[in-house]
């Protein structure tokens, strides 16, 4: 394996988790998430905010920016061994470090999780079903406009 390849990768896979779908959401609807609620710019604050439908979109997005890409590499057979591992972990740094927001972002634990989703694709809906609990568990706590 090349190690430009390997750089490669894990570049592909930090600018992809460093992606903040929930934040840009929340600027379409005219609002910085990160100003509001518990701060974070994911997509559970973005649900309190402007509600389940936001919320899930935010979500389904972020869960996709490190899901497919990591699938991609799982499958084709790209990288192996503790490349793989690393390349795995670049997408939580990006989420948690995100140079579009001034190297700061989002939880990384969660993100950490579902990029594990895409080792085992059949926890993926445990994962998601973990996701869809705590969006509508807070709806009721929704903060008004």
């Amino acid at each position: 394996m090349s190690e430009v390849i390997f750089l490669l990768l894990f570049l592909l896979e930090f600018f992809m988790g460093s992606m903040m779908f929930s934040y840009w959401l929340g600027k379409i609807k005219g609002k910085d998430i990160r100003q509001t609620r518990d701060g974070n710019p994911g997509g559970s604050n973005l649900g309190r905010i402007f509600g389940w439908k936001w919320g899930m979109a935010g979500i389904a997005l972020d869960f996709l920016k490190g899901y497919v890409p990591l699938v991609f590499i799982v499958e084709s057979g790209i990288l192996k061994d503790w490349r793989l591992a690393v390349v795995s972990v670049a997408p939580v740094l990006g989420h948690a470090f995100s140079p579009f927001l001034k190297f700061s972002g989002g939880e990384g634990r969660r993100r950490y999780l579902r990029h594990l989703v895409g080792f085992d694709q059949v926890g993926g809906s445990r994962a998601a079903r973990n996701d869809l609990h705590h969006l509508f568990s807070l709806e009721g706590n929704r903060q008004e406009r």
